[in-house]
């Protein structure tokens, strides 16, 4: 479900449709891997970011109100707002459905590191205020106050199914359990950084077999709490798809609300690719 952050050198150089590819590990991809179709009722937030001359959508995200969609910094780093749509309301891959909108700016975190994928954080502002479609609650102050290790995080998307390829017919679903910052440590290489466990969080299973993977990136991970839908994370990298010993990495909502909420009611801020 990863954005395919990491995916192979050969995938990213098959398709020019794929988000910049960043080097947190050259293994690095996300994407939907053991799940199952989604209900579009729960998803109703879920976005596409989609080039302006295919259906296709290369990343998700999500919809925060007010004419904003929030979504991975490594999906539109550079790119051009000309280039892109967002889509709202379609669960169905290369499809006509759902509502295109055009891109007015998108805001990248300040701190976005494309070397370590830290601080993985974008904002898109649209052209215009879409109605009727809700937007998913934040988290805010502390992923501790929503979750502990071991807690089922849900994840979607319309990225790869298997570990080299195969795209859905429709949105993808998969709960897997969030991850302690020093289990996650403890796979080593990029994932011993130190802001895992401060800015970003790990999510997966020890034995593999179910993750986000490529083209998933950028799209949400929410906790269910009675009913009550609030998104933690955005599908940021990780080492392969749904590996044994490797990890979902996604960035932490809850650390970055401030930024997140200060872009999306302030007109003028900085930091924006047009």
């Amino acid at each position: 479900m990863k954005s395919q952050m990491k995916l192979s050198i050969l995938a990213v150089a098959a398709s020019l449709m794929l988000p910049t590819t960043v080097n947190a590990s050259d293994n690095v991809s996300p994407r939907i891997i053991g799940g199952m179709d989604a209900n579009p009722a729960s998803w109703r937030f879920f976005a596409q970011l989609i080039p302006s001359s295919t259906d296709e959508p290369f990343c998700g995200g999500s919809y925060i109100g007010n004419g904003f969609v929030l979504t991975a910094a490594h999906c539109v780093a550079n790119r051009s707002s000309a280039t892109l749509d967002v889509k709202l309301g379609g669960y169905k891959f290369n499809s006509k459905d759902g509502t295109r909108f055009d891109i007015k700016r998108i805001i990248t975190h300040p701190s976005y590191n494309s070397t370590t994928v830290k601080h993985d954080v974008a904002v898109i502002e649209l052209n215009t205020i879409p109605q009727g479609f809700p937007a998913v609650d934040l988290g805010q102050h502390s992923l501790a106050q929503y979750a502990r290790a071991g807690d089922l995080l849900t994840v979607a998307g319309l990225g790869f199914t298997a570990q080299h390829g195969g795209r859905p017919d429709v949105l993808q679903e998969v709960s897997v359990p969030l991850v302690s910052a020093e289990t996650c440590h403890e796979a080593g290489g990029s994932y011993a950084q130190d802001y895992i466990g401060v800015s970003a969080f790990c999510a997966g299973l020890k034995e593999g077999g179910k993750d986000s993977c490529a083209y998933d990136s950028g799209g949400p991970i929410v906790v269910n709490q009675g009913g009550l839908v609030t998104q933690l994370g955005i599908v940021s990298w990780g080492e392969g798809c749904a590996l044994p010993g490797k990890y979902g990495v996604y960035a932490d909502v809850p650390h970055h609300y401030d930024w997140i909420n200060g872009v999306a009611t302030s007109p003028n801020t900085p930091f924006t690719f047009d």
